[in-house]
């Protein structure tokens, strides 16, 4: 989720206190999900671990100083990874789990209001195995086995992209997918309006096996530009010869060779991070994709509300210890198209049984917060787990407010 708005006074937040109360789950040993605000922070999606059960939205009451849940029959997403979009009016639930039979896609709650101010809520959903449109689905024509949407990212404008890092494709296992849809209208007065989303490109996979394509994706504020992580891809240029570019196979130009990895070892992938930008209604490459270290698996990603800024995550990265992790930042160079990285690499967190890199980027790209799951959390909290803010001073990362712990 989005860090607020933009922050650019260096000593301009020295602390970060506790809003309201705790939330409480709906039942016992079901545990929380991914968590989603709002632009504007006074809206709070809530995944739910255990994914029989609603996930929930909260605004903020300033009355009462409290989260108060929304309470409406029609807000019945399910899945323990919840995305919101900036204006707070769409909420999208990815379950996790592979078992739903048969298997689900997505759960899409979105909120009109009336001419006295009331709020309602309407329900989308989508099947993994086809178009939003109720067409057959993509994944016939390109070979890709239906699997779980393990991710997925909203844009401000109803532009959505989300990923299936398990997809099997073109005779490879694990090569992962992911795919870009738009809603088209803005009328969520039906129970069952599916027809509303439309599917904006084909399908794209990845390249090597298990390379897990679409591990995390992010879009920018206005849908225009969208980045996806392999998080075992050794490269993400091309598939079969051909750019990974969201056109019709036919725009494909003349095919070059390329080495395909058919045998998985995590130690021998580097991890591979690509972008895309929105050019008259087709999205090409933008810049070079960014590729790890050996072992250091690029997963974690998020751009900036504009996606002139990217933050890539290698959580197995051994630069300040053993699996100790790291995130770089990079802002794209327009004269030169390519990624050039953003001040220094983030890895002053001490080594943890954990993993580090999970985050968020604010708006401008200027700010970012960093999870250290099972992380040193100080003296007597060795792995309590811990939250860190960082902001982009002088061209340096710099640490902002005290270090959160579990």
């Amino acid at each position: 989720s989005k860090l607020g708005a933009k922050v650019t006074d260096a000593t301009s937040v020295l602390a970060y206190r506790v809003r309201g109360s705790a939330i409480e789950g709906a039942s016992a040993n079901a545990l929380a999900g991914i968590v989603s605000l709002d632009g504007k922070g006074d809206r709070l999606a809530i995944g739910h671990g255990d994914e029989t059960i609603a996930a929930g939205i909260f605004d903020w009451d300033d009355a009462s100083s409290a989260w108060v849940k929304i309470e409406d029959s029609s807000i019945t997403i399910k899945g323990s990874i919840v995305s919101m979009s900036g204006d707070g009016k769409t909420v999208v639930a990815s379950p996790s789990i592979s078992d739903i039979a048969p298997l689900k896609g997505l759960d899409i709650a979105r909120s009109a209001v009336s001419d006295d101010g009331s709020e309602s809520w309407a329900l989308n959903s989508i099947s993994s195995g086809y178009s939003m449109d109720g067409s057959t689905a993509t994944f016939a024509a390109a070979t890709v086995r239906i699997t779980p949407i393990d991710n997925v990212a909203l844009s401000q404008t109803n532009r959505l992209v989300y990923g299936m890092p398990y997809a099997n494709a073109n005779g490879r296992a694990g090569v992962g997918s992911i795919a870009l849809f738009e809603i088209v209208g803005d009328d969520p007065s039906t129970v069952e309006n599916e027809e509303e989303w439309k599917q904006s490109s084909e399908f794209t996979v990845g390249i090597d096996v298990g390379s897990g394509f679409g591990d995390h994706v992010a879009i920018s504020s206005d849908g225009n530009t969208i980045a996806a992580s392999g998080r075992f891809a050794n490269d993400l240029s091309y598939i079969d010869g051909c750019p990974i570019v969201f056109l019709p196979k036919n725009g494909c130009p003349a095919p070059v060779t390329t080495t395909v990895s058919e045998s998985f070892d995590p130690a021998t992938r580097t991890g591979a991070v690509a972008v895309w930008r929105n050019f008259k209604g087709a999205y090409f490459n933008l810049g070079q994709v960014i590729k790890g270290a050996l072992g250091s698996q690029l997963s974690y990603i998020d751009l900036s509300d504009d996606g002139s800024i990217l933050s890539v995550a290698s959580p197995k990265s051994d630069e300040n210890g053993t699996d100790s992790g790291s995130i770089r930042v990079y802002s794209y160079d327009e004269t030169g198209r390519v990624w050039r990285q953003l001040g220094n690499t983030i890895n002053d967190v001490p080594v943890t049984v954990g993993e580090f890199g999970r985050h968020a980027l604010s708006g401008d790209g200027q700010v970012l917060v960093v999870t250290n799951s099972g992380g040193y959390g100080g003296a007597g909290l060795e792995q309590a787990g811990s939250v860190d803010a960082y902001r982009l001073v002088n061209g340096t990362w710099t640490r902002i407010g005290k270090r959160l712990s579990g």
